[in-house]
């Protein structure tokens, strides 16, 4: 392997010094970029994402399984499915409860 020699040292260290400068400027770029990104979603879209999240919550909605009818080996009905309803009713959701009833 060689060792390569800088022709002018001088040069060499100014080229790198503005490659580290253009590329610090590139990323001190992208960061304000990206706080300014993030000020925009946590501020000015605040209510819009909050609203979103309250109406995202988790909500279970029980799935009847479909199961057949089982029998014993003699042909004696073991179990069979009855149809059970529920209502629930969640008072946040419902806008004039008391009205209703």
């Amino acid at each position: 392997m060689s060792h390569q020699v800088f022709k002018n040292p001088r040069q060499e260290k100014r080229i790198i010094n503005q490659r580290v400068i253009i590329a610090s400027s590139l990323v001190l770029c992208l960061i304000i970029v990206l706080l300014i990104r993030l000020a925009y979603l946590q501020i000015l879209k605040h209510h819009y994402y909050s609203d979103l999240a309250k109406d995202n919550r988790v909500e279970i909605l029980p799935i009847s399984p479909v199961r057949g009818l089982i029998y014993d080996r003699h042909g004696v009905l073991l179990a069979r499915n009855i149809p059970v309803f529920s209502l629930e009713i969640t008072p946040s959701a419902v806008d004039n409860l008391k009205k209703n009833r």
